[in-house]
């Protein structure tokens, strides 16, 4: 079986700043990858779940507070998906959102 296509800058940067908070499966189902492509990338560049400073393609990277995470992922998951990721309240993310001022717009069919 041959090798697939290299990960993109793009899909580096958000394993890099989503690791901790996503599963690997997640990430895999996010950027329609396989979990072992997921998995090798995290290995390869020591990208440990343990909550501290790693070393990552020679810079550093550290973990991203909440803010960042919500700012870089409400459009893409429902406030109780956040919740559940980052260990809080659905409620809570609603709330941070709106002091990030954040919003989801509905859609009306009328």
């Amino acid at each position: 079986m041959g090798r697939g296509k290299s990960l993109s800058d793009e899909e580096k940067r958000f394993i890099i700043n989503n690791y901790e908070m996503l599963s690997d499966q997640d990430v895999a189902d996010e950027l329609e990858r396989s979990i072992n492509t997921i998995k090798y990338f995290r290995i390869r560049n020591k990208l440990r779940r343990n909550g501290t400073t790693v070393k990552a393609a020679s810079n550093t990277v550290e973990k991203e507070d909440h803010s960042d995470f919500l700012k870089n992922n409400y459009d893409r998951f429902s406030n109780e998906s956040l919740a559940k990721l980052l260990g809080t309240t659905a409620t809570k993310i609603e709330n941070e959102l709106t002091r990030l001022g954040l919003a989801r717009f509905r859609h009306s069919c009328e």
